[in-house]
């Protein structure tokens, strides 16, 4: 039995290594809280850290320290605006539809950079919650920025003292962007209805919670817009591991923190929490939830917020998004439609396609009966 389950955990993918290197700007931002008593300020820093923290094991061109950076400076940029939005409902709901649809555009075509743009995303739907005037939106961008830019900084001096980081090999991003761009211009790719999904979930989900006046609201539109995949059966799977995970990572969470154990033990057990998450982010991505939803429930103890209580606030949030997205998938999935409207739905597109291959086929015709003009000098200047 016992032998069983040490292969099983074995076989469980963890970058252990990896996700230590993330942790000193943790500890740099949660012990600035606990000894200077600025738990606000602290918890964006700790914000910023973490989110960037994330992008230590992705890649997005051959610079591997450019998804952390892309990662920080969209965050400051997307808190601002959503500090700034935040003021007014209508325009917050239209800012966040059109940040979702953006990053969805990017989730059939390149995986780097739709994790970026999915952090800018989340930081733009956590500010909307927290409205400021310009100068207090300034305050709270730059605070997530030294966050993200502190772990950035220490996270390139681990890699320089341990050798520097894996190497993914030669990472063409922006060719396979511009490939796929195309694709998706010419009807080969989902990613037109994909960004419509995307932005209707997020609209409904921030509409139903601002109805509800439900605390940590946002927390329905990201589930809802992480939640949702090109298809319906990702879609389903990744709403139930994210459920579980939350139900599961908020109820071990909240029964430790009743426990009224000290600052001490309870900064030990988010740094903890917050390595298992870091190591875990590639493998079973309901074991990540359990672990990042941890963490967030302790450091909103330490910042002595009533943990148990956002943590049921968050887990109805969560649930409540991830049904939205299953709700939304299966409605705009042709599959499910009708015979009937499938055709007359497919007929348009079709014809789209068609007459884009006919627009090729007319121009390469053209070019090849066009003549050819000597390369001389003139022709350059």
């Amino acid at each position: 039995m016992l032998d069983a389950t040490r292969s099983k955990l074995r076989s469980i993918p963890f970058e252990g290594m990896s996700a230590l290197l993330c942790m000193p700007a943790l500890v740099v931002t949660l012990a600035y809280g606990a000894l200077s008593g600025d738990v606000i300020h602290a918890s964006i820093l700790t914000g910023g850290a973490l989110a960037v923290g994330f992008g230590s094991v992705h890649a997005f061109t051959d610079y591997r320290s450019a998804p952390m950076l892309l990662a920080a400076i969209g965050i400051a940029i997307s808190t601002f605006v959503g500090s700034l939005v935040g003021n007014h409902e209508l325009l917050f709901i239209l800012t966040a539809v059109l940040w979702a649809a953006t990053c969805a555009i990017f989730a059939t075509i390149e995986f780097g950079a739709w994790w970026i743009i999915l952090q800018w995303s989340i930081a733009l739907f956590v500010a909307g919650y927290f409205p400021a005037d310009m100068t207090g939106a300034a305050a709270r961008a730059g605070l997530a920025f030294t966050g993200g830019l502190l772990q950035f900084c220490l996270v390139l001096i681990g890699w320089r003292i341990s050798g520097g980081p894996r190497s993914s090999g030669a990472h063409h991003s922006i060719r396979r962007i511009r490939k796929s761009l195309r694709l998706a211009r010419h009807g080969r790719l989902p990613t037109v209805r994909h960004a419509a999904r995307a932005g209707l979930s997020v609209a409904i989900a921030l509409g139903v919670v601002h109805w509800m006046d439900l605390p940590y609201g946002y927390w329905a539109a990201m589930t809802a817009f992480i939640v949702l995949r090109p298809q319906l059966r990702a879609t389903r799977t990744r709403g139930f591991e994210r459920l579980m995970g939350t139900l599961v990572g908020a109820g071990l969470a909240t029964i430790i923190s009743l426990m009224q154990l000290s600052d001490a033990i309870m900064l030990v057990l988010t740094l903890v929490t917050a390595w298992l998450a870091y190591g875990l982010q590639r493998s079973r991505y309901i074991l990540f939830t359990i672990a990042i939803t941890a963490t967030i429930v302790f450091v909103l103890t330490l910042e002595h917020q009533p943990g148990p209580l956002s943590a049921l606030h968050r887990l109805f949030a969560t649930a409540l998004g991830g049904i939205i997205a299953l709700v939304i998938a299966f409605i705009t999935s042709p599959k499910n439609w009708p015979a009937p409207l499938r055709r007359s739905a497919s007929a348009p597109s079709g014809f789209i396609r068609g007459a884009l291959a006919q627009r090729e086929v007319a121009l390469r015709r053209r070019a090849t009966k066009a003549p050819r003009l000597s390369s001389t000098r003139d022709d350059i200047t």
